[in-house]
């Protein structure tokens, strides 16, 4: 076939396939680049492993079982046989085959056409799924970035597990109708709580509802979560389905791991059970030392949802009281108090060995940072202070109170 003039590459690589086989074991043969190409051989390696993949590739047009040698097939793969494989001569062929030479001509024009077909078809076919394994690769890298980016900003949010779940069923209620399925919540926990960024839980549950919508006709997709040791267990059931969907149950295993937690698919009969798993976090006593009630209650507020635990002193002699009873995992430190100065209860506490290892975020207008870390002080935090400023701060040392030993 010619197009505008122009042969196309098939046609090109079919005449040098045609010549390669004539030359099948010539030791001094050396392919066309479109052959070795096709191939899926390198030009360094010499003509062998080319000869290799031709020889396999006709022994794969043989028959599974012998046909009447009239047959397409049979007399296909018995020319490509006869004449390249054993070497024979078009007229001791044309005898093996009992037709004449002017029509094994034609036999042999269709078998070597044929065997180009399937190696062409072999090469596009790889090319097809490089490609895809190239864009998944990508795809993935992609995701585990955004994922690791949204973890980094959000350490020490928590999620309500009831309250996401019901959000979910409520975004995804008419969805699964039109598919004729029931969405159903079944028994929750109550007060169950993940260590994970809300935002990532609903879409855990987006994704997981997905993973059956994509399947199911009619049926039943079912929620039900419960404490489990030191995770919180959601289990999503669908039926009648059967275990597939491998790209979304790829996306809900990749979200899923890198909180932290574990995915496990299961099933019986006609049901399969995605188990979810992740930590429930612990909570993360933050004692603030200022005797403005109205900023504590701020604090507060910015912590609602989160792990942190806000308590209060308002005074050093309240501090010396809490630290010894209940020491607190990190401390928020005003300089200026009503009983003391700030920088001497900064210098006792980082000179004493019960409480230097706590983290001190000091928290003041005084606008004196280098001498406050120096002081023994983990962080600074000029007043007045933003929302998220005082969320990303307890991030910040969050680390550190999680790679402490325990003091209970």
């Amino acid at each position: 076939m010619r197009l505008g003039g122009i042969v196309s590459n098939f046609e090109l690589f079919r005449g040098d396939l045609h010549d390669t086989l004539n030359h099948l074991y010539d030791p001094d043969h050396q392919p066309s680049a479109l052959v070795y190409q096709v191939t899926q051989c390198s030009p360094d390696d010499g003509a062998g492993p080319v000869q290799s993949v031709i020889v396999g590739r006709i022994a794969a047009l043989r028959p599974a079982a012998p046909l009447p040698g009239d047959t397409t097939t049979q007399r296909i793969y018995d020319v490509l046989n006869y004449r390249y494989i054993q070497r024979l001569t078009q007229e001791e062929t044309a005898y093996q085959m009992d037709v004449s030479v002017r029509h094994l001509r034609r036999v042999q024009q269709e078998a070597v056409h044929t065997l180009a077909r399937h190696l062409w078809e072999r090469q596009s076919s790889a090319e097809d799924s490089t490609q895809q394994a190239e864009g998944l690769e990508r795809w993935q890298t992609q995701l585990r970035e955004d994922l690791a980016s949204l973890h980094g900003r959000t350490a020490g949010r928590e999620a309500d597990v009831r309250a996401a779940v019901e959000a979910v069923v409520a975004l995804e209620n008419n969805l699964a109708k039109q598919h004729g399925i029931s969405l159903e919540i079944s028994t929750m926990a109550p007060g169950l709580v993940a260590g994970v960024n809300p935002s990532l839980m609903r879409q855990m549950l987006v994704t997981a509802i997905s993973y059956f919508l994509e399947q199911l006709t009619v049926g039943e997709i079912t929620l039900h979560a419960a404490q489990s040791g030191e995770s919180a267990l959601i289990e999503v059931t669908g039926g009648p389905a059967v275990l597939s969907a491998p790209g979304k149950a790829q996306l809900l295993r990749e979200i899923v791991t890198s909180q932290g937690g574990a995915l496990e698919i299961a099933a019986a009969g006609d049901t399969v059970s995605l188990l979810i798993s992740l930590p429930s976090p612990a909570g993360v006593d933050v004692l603030v030392v200022d005797d403005n009630e109205d900023l504590v209650h701020f604090y507060r507020r910015c912590t609602r949802g989160t792990r942190y635990r806000i308590t209060h002193a308002p005074t050093a002699q309240d501090l010396i009281r809490i630290i010894h009873t209940n020491p607190p995992s990190i401390l928020i430190l005003d300089i200026m108090l009503p009983d003391t100065d700030g920088w001497e209860l900064l210098t006792l506490l980082h000179e004493d060995i019960a409480t230097r290892d706590i983290p001190v975020i000091v928290c003041s207008v005084m606008r004196e940072q280098e001498l406050a870390l120096s002081l023994g002080a983990t962080l600074y935090l000029p007043k007045p202070v933003q929302h998220h400023e005082f969320i990303q701060a307890l991030d910040q040392v969050l680390p550190l109170v999680q790679g402490r030993p325990s003091r209970n």
